[in-house]
């Protein structure tokens, strides 16, 4: 993509310098040029112009003269050939963006010698894209026009003068730039248009939108877009100019926010002010319509100066901390602002006409468009590279994943000597609490802590292999949520076991936290290879078979065996026990009064499971709950619990009804649960129960503190008009009444068996502070 470009530039640049100096300049020996301005707020007649002029000061050929506004400026050229032969000249008036163009020979006031108003559909193209004369000048003959224009836009009136037959290779030349330069913006549109069929990325569509802004603004201010657009359309852009401008400001900022990755970094300041400003923009450009162009450019100037200020930021965020991907887009911004920068104060009338002031935004656009198909073309490949790593690492601990070690076993089971290895299952198991207790960053912190400790000690008396990276743990897996992985390159289990029986003694598992300690609950399941060389999915399972073993006999190490495959089969006949059970419409959950001891505008009642319908290894609703989880059943449950609810209670009349409240005790993964909500405001709806008639207990809540989508989640639940409960075994810590309050409507505490007083007086002093906001329920089962 870069080497076309490139060819296409370096073929304009040779032919460009060629005829840069085919033009008459100020200095030369052979035409004397004297030229005078003279401007004027109304259209006056051309006889008292004539006088103004004669008496105006003669100023340099093509000097700079600032201003923007709607005005009639007179210029007078006079022209002397003081040569010996005839001249035939070709004056070129390089402005097409005026409104009005008219000149006039001093002989003949009335006619004028050359008229072209630009809104005309009768004007030819060729002249509306370049506006010029033939000029015939004998010896020693003196030649005066008066030149009147008239425009809103840019009031410069550069005026070029050729041999006649230099003309024709000067045009050919900026015929060839204008080509040149479509025909970049093409190439670039389709290459950006391949890029987003194949990666459906916003990033290329902007980008396509912003070179073609940019193609449309430039095609007015040099007159090409006569050619490429119809009369009404190319008129419609030439009177609404500032339209597009704005547009191509908000492509250059939005191209520059994706590019950058700005858009995915909702929270960042720089982000919420972009959009501002693209918004702002988007109103503005709308207002530009009813603003004659010429105020608009007044103060669009100003607001293209900021706008190339916030993308600069961008780049300099983004290039602080990531250069690699970034370089050749900081690179295409050296052009762009030198070119912009020219462009913009020959447009005021800034700086003196030249040939590459005339042509530097264009030719800056074309170098830019050089750099960001490179920057394009590194963003795709570091983008798949991106896409691989999040492919292969686990995204909260940034370790390899099941992918990656999949890869990796698969390279040693190709060579013999390294085919006989171990996979080592560690798996937390109070990762939920943790989850749920501590913030991300502790979390990641305290579980690479842990992970890293456990490889240590396994590398001091077993080669543990390592990944295919250099990581902060290299030796480390992160398989599944909690889930951590190492390879050990020995299947002799008669070692690995004598190695992994001392490792409880010298694992940390306790870390301090914030003036307390988290205790990590871990079990680890082990697989060897065996003679078949079984593949990574049939170890990881016997891993995983292992570790439900070491969770159900309470050990912290269990290695797989053949028997564990015939638990598999049992756990297997349970899940379809208990997927019967909850099919077969029978009974499984009851209504249980609960004993109170302090008054209460409702009787509360709990929901409870009645185990006659299951294994006696639900000894709770939660027990259920969670099976159900693994198991994929919760559809089921929720369906079925809540339809036995429904019918329960829809047998009481509608007197008793309305003083009872129900109570389903749930853990906080169920709170967090949007489809068991759903569930739960159905039925309150079918069966007409007030507010905070169903009561969601939660049983679980942590001792410790929870982290902030906890607090989300409760404040979400305030608006559900369902009753939040806490169900506590004691009296709350500190930590638990700041927690609760403000998010429970009551709080039960399982009854304190004490011979006199139920509560002491400290006691009593914690649950007044708490029944400013709290119900207080001291129950009994």
């Amino acid at each position: 993509m870069l080497f076309p470009i490139l060819l296409i530039l370096v073929n304009l640049s040779l032919v460009i310098n060629e005829v840069t100096d085919s033009k008459i300049s100020r200095d030369n020996f052979f035409l004397d040029i004297q030229f005078k301005r003279y401007l004027s707020d109304n259209d006056k007649p051309i006889d008292i112009v004539t006088h103004e002029l004669q008496q105006a000061p003669n100023e340099t050929l093509n000097a700079s003269s600032g201003g923007f506004g709607l005005d009639y400026r007179w210029h007078s050229l006079s022209l002397k050939n003081v040569a010996k032969e005839n001249l035939e000249l070709v004056l070129l008036f390089d402005n097409p963006t005026l409104d009005v163009l008219e000149i006039y020979t001093e002989s003949k006031y009335e006619q004028p010698l050359f008229r072209l108003n630009k809104y005309s559909e009768k004007s030819s193209a060729s002249l509306a894209a370049m506006p010029r004369i033939d000029l015939n000048l004998n010896s020693d003959v003196v030649k005066r026009l008066i030149i009147k224009t008239q425009t809103d836009g840019s009031p410069n009136l550069p005026i070029l003068i050729f041999h006649k037959k230099d003309f024709a290779q000067y045009t050919e030349a900026v015929y060839l730039l204008w080509g040149g330069f479509i025909g970049i913006v093409l190439l670039m549109s389709i290459y950006n248009l391949i890029l987003y069929v194949g990666n459906r990325e916003t990033l290329y569509l902007i980008y396509i939108a912003y070179i073609t802004l940019f193609l449309v603004v430039l095609s007015v201010l040099h007159g090409f877009g006569v050619f490429i657009f119809t009369p009404p359309i190319y008129k419609f852009i030439s009177q609404y100019l500032m339209f597009f401008y704005f547009w191509l400001g908000i492509s250059l900022l939005a191209f520059t926010m994706y590019f950058l990755k700005f858009n995915s970094a909702t929270d960042s300041n720089i982000t919420k002010v972009t959009r501002f400003c693209i918004i702002f923009l988007g109103l503005l450009s709308f207002i530009s319509f009813f603003i004659p162009e010429y105020q608009t450019a007044n103060f669009f100037f100003p607001i293209q100066t900021l706008i190339y200020i916030l993308c600069l930021v961008m780049v300099i965020s983004t290039f602080k901390h990531n250069s690699n991907w970034a370089k050749y887009y900081v690179l295409s911004w050296f052009p762009l602002l030198a070119g912009a920068a020219i462009g913009t104060m020959f447009m005021v009338g800034a700086i003196e006409y030249t040939f590459w002031a005339r042509h530097a935004t264009m030719l800056s656009v074309m170098f830019e468009m050089a750099f960001i198909s490179m920057a394009l073309a590194e963003r795709v490949r570091i983008s798949e590279s991106q896409r691989l790593y999040e492919a292969t690492h686990d995204a909260l601990f940034d370790l390899p994943n099941f992918s990656a070690l999949k890869t990796q076993t698969t390279k040693l089971n190709k060579q013999e000597e390294l085919a006989n290895y171990s996979l080592i299952l560690v798996k937390v198991c109070n990762f939920p609490f943790l989850n749920n207790t501590l913030s991300r960053n502790e979390l990641v912190e305290l579980m690479i802590a842990f992970s890293s400790n456990i490889e240590l000690n396994l590398s001091q008396n077993l080669m543990v292999l390592e990944t295919e990276e250099s990581h902060l743990s290299n030796k480390v897996y992160a398989v599944a949520e909690g889930v951590f992985a190492f390879l050990i390159s020995s299947n002799d289990l008669i070692l690995m076991s004598g190695v992994l029986k001392q490792l409880p003694n010298k694992i940390i598992n306790r870390y301090p936290q914030q003036n307390s300690e988290v205790l990590i609950d871990y079990k680890i399941g082990v697989s060897a290879t065996s003679k078949n060389h079984a593949t990574i999915d049939v170890l990881y399972q016997q891993a995983n078979l292992a570790l439900e073993e070491s969770e159900y006999t309470q050990d912290i190490c269990s290695f797989f065996t053949e028997n564990m495959a015939n638990q598999q089969i049992e756990v297997l006949r349970s899940i379809a026990k208990t997927r019967d059970a909850l099919g077969n419409g029978s009974n499984f959950i009851s209504v249980t009064p609960l004993t109170i001891s302090s008054p209460s505008d409702f009787a509360f009642y709990e929901i409870q499971l009645e185990n006659s319908a299951f294994d006696a290894n639900y000894q709770s609703f939660n027990s259920l709950y969670d099976f159900c989880k693994e198991a994929g059943l919760l559809t089921v449950l929720y369906t079925r619990l809540l339809s036995q609810f429904s019918d329960i209670i829809g047998t009481y009349n509608i007197g008793k009804l309305s003083k009872m409240a129900f109570m389903i005790p749930i853990s906080i993964d169920v709170l967090r649960d949007g489809n068991f909500l759903k569930e739960v405001i159905k039925v309150k709806r079918e069966l007409n129960l007030y507010p905070n008639q169903i009561v969601l207990c939660c049983i679980d809540f942590p001792p410790l503190r929870v982290s902030q989508n906890i607090f989300s989640v409760l404040e979400e639940l305030k608006y559900l008009e369902l009753g939040l409960a806490v169900n506590l075994k004691e009296l709350p810590s500190s930590w638990q009444q700041k927690a609760i309050r403000g998010y429970f409507q009551y709080l039960f505490i399982d009854k304190i068996e004490e011979t006199e007083n139920v509560l002491s007086v400290s006691n009593q002093d914690v649950v007044n502070a708490l029944t400013t906001k709290l119900e207080l329920k001291i129950l009994s089962r």
